[in-house]
């Protein structure tokens, strides 16, 4: 449903996982970035601010913060999910970046990806979160290289 863009109902299926294990917490980043992307800046940050952190966490916070003008709070979010996950989160890298507005950086981790062959790229197509970058010639070019079909 996520990658449907489907948020409120990828938030109510969430809503069942979390209920069925409370002490399993995965599945509440991915509802506070539904949250994000339905413009719901708060109930995002409060599905993804309770700990454990996981990257999923880590990005959730990262782009919520800037968007409440916490820049500070998002860079040390971004800073704990690489000494975390190092490039293995290239993908995830490119999807702050590209909210954060930094086309720039968002299309060298996207870059990064790419050469790292991040299993991220499978949702480039349809994600949301990299829709700032859909105009530039290096994301179009990256699409080509995975044969996305225009």
């Amino acid at each position: 449903m996520w990658d449907a863009r489907r948020y409120r109902e990828s938030i109510e299926a969430y809503n069942r996982v979390l209920s069925l294990n409370k002490e399993f917490s995965g599945p509440a980043g991915s509802r506070g970035l539904s949250y994000l992307l339905l413009g719901e800046v708060e109930s995002a940050l409060q599905s993804c601010a309770p700990p454990p952190h996981d990257f999923e966490k880590h990005l959730c916070l990262a782009i919520v913060y800037d968007k409440l003008h916490r820049r500070p709070d998002a860079e040390a979010e971004l800073a704990a999910m690489k000494a975390d996950m190092g490039d293995s989160s290239a993908y995830q890298y490119a999807e702050i970046h590209a909210q954060w507005g930094d086309v720039a950086k968002a299309m060298e981790w996207l870059e990064t990806a790419y050469r790292l062959q991040d299993p991220g790229l499978s949702g480039l197509k349809v994600d949301e979160l990299l829709d700032p970058l859909r105009k530039e010639a290096r994301f179009r070019e990256i699409e080509h290289k995975l044969r996305i079909p225009a």
